[in-house]
């Protein structure tokens, strides 16, 4: 038998912590989202705003615990700012 999920339930399989609550609070106030709605209201909640530089927040980045932690926020932050090379 083929499964057939469309995207947005794909990306609710991959958020965790924080997003994923902000997704179940989402859709149980506005009901199923499509692509489009989940992507723009995915940006307006967690993207920058026109008061944060995410390179600069980058640059701010101190390393505090182990070293896989560092390179988690690094990838987020550094993803956030476009136009950096991917990490390994």
């Amino acid at each position: 038998m083929l499964l057939l999920i469309n995207k947005v339930q794909l990306v609710s399989f991959h958020l965790e912590g924080i997003a994923l609550q902000w997704l179940r609070w989402l859709t149980k106030f506005q009901g199923p989202l499509t692509w489009i709605e989940l992507t723009k209201a995915l940006l307006l909640r967690f993207g920058p705003t026109n008061y944060e530089d995410p390179l600069e927040a980058l640059t701010r980045l101190k390393q505090t615990s182990i070293v896989a932690t560092y390179q988690q926020v690094f990838k987020m932050r550094s993803h956030r700012g476009g136009g950096l090379p991917e990490i390994t």
